[in-house]
C-alpha cells in the first residue's frame, strides 16, 4: 500500500525534528521536562542555555521540514505570514500557550506528549493553510 501524503508529511516532520536537535539528551523532550526546564531557565543560566539551544533546534527542525514539504511535495504544513517573528522566545511562548490552552479547555496533554508535537499543533492552530 502506498503511503498517504499526510503520512509522508508527518514522517518528514518527525525525521527533521529528531535530526535537528543540538543535544541528543533532549530528543523527544516531553511536556513535563519542558515545563521544568522553562521554569529553571528563569533563574539558572545553564538551564536557560539548554532551553534556548533546544528551542532553536526545534524551530530549525520544524521549519526545515516545512521547507522540504513545500519544495518536494508541493504542500505546506502551516502558513505563517512572511512577517511572523520566529525566535526561541516566540517558540517557547507558543508552546506554553498551547499547553495552557489545552489545560484550560479540560484537555490536559498526556505525559508522553512531546514538545515537538505540541509546537507543530500550535503552529497548525495559529497559522492554518487556507485554500484559495
Amino acid at each position: 500500500m502506498k503511503p498517504s501524503r499526510v503520512s509522508v508529511i508527518v514522517l518528514s516532520i518527525c525525521s527533521f525534528v529528531a535530526l535537528a536537535q543540538p543535544d541528543a539528551q533532549y530528543d523527544s523532550m516531553k511536556i513535563g521536562e519542558f515545563v521544568r526546564l522553562n521554569d529553571a531557565a528563569k533563574t539558572d543560566k545553564a538551564s536557560e542555555v539548554r532551553l534556548v539551544s533546544y528551542l532553536r533546534g526545534l524551530e530549525n527542525g520544524v521549519f526545515s521540514s516545512d521547507t522540504y514539504v513545500r519544495t518536494v511535495l508541493k504542500a505546506a504544513i502551516f502558513c505563517p505570514p512572511d512577517e511572523a517573528p520566529f525566535d526561541w522566545r516566540t517558540v517557547r511562548n507558543m508552546i506554553v500557550q498551547w499547553i495552557d490552552g489545552e489545560i484550560q479547555a479540560g484537555r490536559k496533554p498526556g505525559p508522553n506528549t512531546t514538545v515537538s508535537v505540541v509546537y507543530i499543533k500550535a503552529l497548525l492552530a495559529k497559522y492554518p493553510c487556507r485554500a484559495n
